[in-house]
């Protein structure tokens, strides 16, 4: 899903939210949400290193279909 990013610096942008499920070795799924496509900008903009903590927050919510 691309999603509107509000950003300090360098402003407002765009970035992918996926699902990824990940196989268990006990034959059960997990699932996680990743940030996808455009990620590897923010990390540039912003001098990203290995270890740095980033905050992540969603405001308001429209109707999303994540099995389509």
């Amino acid at each position: 899903m691309e999603l509107k990013l509000v950003d300090p610096e360098p402003g407002e942008g765009k970035i992918v939210f996926k699902l990824w499920g990940m196989n268990k070795p006990n034959a059960r799924t997990s699932y996680m949400y990743v940030l996808a496509r455009y990620w590897t900008d923010i990390v540039k903009a912003h001098r990203l290193q290995l270890g740095e903590v980033v905050q992540t927050w969603g405001l308001g919510r429209e109707k999303v279909s994540w099995g389509s």
